[in-house]
Formats: structure tokens, sequence, C-alpha cells
């Protein structure tokens, strides 16, 4: 008796199964990750917080310098123009 055809290397049924736990093992990772996205969120949340303030100082220091330095040179050139009408 000869075969016809080829025979499937597995049977379709273990092949839907296959197929199903595939679908399931990514199902379960992408659980995970949302798990952990929504866990450290309020941790990223948190740094972001911290290096908003850490620029808003920097930039409230940068701000006070300009100032000074405009300062000064407002009052060099109120000097420079007391100076040239005496």
């Amino acid at each position: 008796m000869a075969l016809i055809g080829s025979i499937p290397a597995t049977p379709p049924c273990q092949k839907g199964r296959r197929k199903e736990e595939k679908r399931r093992q990514e199902n379960k990772s992408q659980e995970t990750l949302a798990i952990f996205l929504a866990s450290t969120q309020s941790a990223m949340h948190f740094t972001m917080q911290i290096f908003m303030f850490i620029r808003t100082k920097e930039l409230q220091s940068e701000t006070q310098q300009t100032s000074r330095q405009y300062g000064k040179v407002r009052c060099e050139l109120r000097e420079s123009s007391i100076e040239n009408v005496t």
C-alpha cells in the first residue's frame, strides 16, 4: 500500500494548541509589560518633577545673574554719562 501525499509532521490539532499557547504567552507578556509600565509611571513622574525643579532653579539663578549684570552695566553707563556731563 503506497501513501499518497505527505503526512503532516504534527497533526492539525497540535498546531492549533501550539498557536493558542503562543498567543497566551504573547498576551501574558503584554500584560506583564502593561503592569510594569503602570508601576513605573509614578516613579517617572516623580523623576520628571525633580528634573523640572532643578531646571527651574537653574533658570532662576541665570535670571538673577543676568539681572545683576544688567544692573552693573546700567550703573556703569549712568556713571559714565555723569562723568561726560561734568
